[in-house]
């Protein structure tokens, strides 16, 4: 009966594989380590891009003043991890999903025209009053300049 099993494996390639040489499986080694640091490359993205929506979220939410800068700059920092995470897929895939960078240009050209600066307009007055900047200028002010404008509108009503 054994010899029936052995005839078997045989016929169909079950016989042990010669053992790798050092530098075979040295050349495994480097390709799993690069693998393995592929992989913590795209979570490490992944979580970078998810830590940049939330903030966006939270900055949706209106609990401190945000401007047009703040938009673009979180964009481009989401645009960025997202560009990485299909980077270390491609590499980790041999170039299967290579189809995702065509997909973030698109993506990225159509939001371009939504986060393009106005060229040109000026709106309202070049000085104002500390009182008068608030959350409702803080694209032409500045986020920090925006809440220090509420912080004075605050204290001159209660003051």
């Amino acid at each position: 009966m054994a010899g029936f099993f052995r005839a078997l494996g045989k016929l169909f390639g079950g016989s042990k594989p010669e053992p790798a040489s050092p530098a075979e499986l040295e050349a495994l080694r480097a390709a799993y380590r690069a693998r393995c640091e592929s992989f913590r490359r795209l979570l490490a993205a992944n979580n970078a891009a998810l830590d940049v929506m939330a903030s966006m979220e939270e900055a949706l939410r209106g609990l401190k003043p945000f401007g047009m800068t703040f938009v673009r700059g979180q964009c481009a920092r989401v645009a960025a991890n997202v560009f990485q995470i299909v980077r270390q897929l491609s590499l980790l895939t041999s170039g299967r999903f290579d189809a995702l960078y065509d997909k973030l240009k698109e993506i990225q050209a159509r939001i371009a025209p939504h986060l393009a600066p106005r060229s040109g307009q000026v709106r309202g007055p070049l000085v104002l009053a500390l009182e008068q900047a608030g959350v409702d200028l803080a694209d032409e002010v500045g986020g920090k300049v925006a809440s220090l404008g509420e912080v004075a509108r605050r204290l001159g009503q209660a003051g």
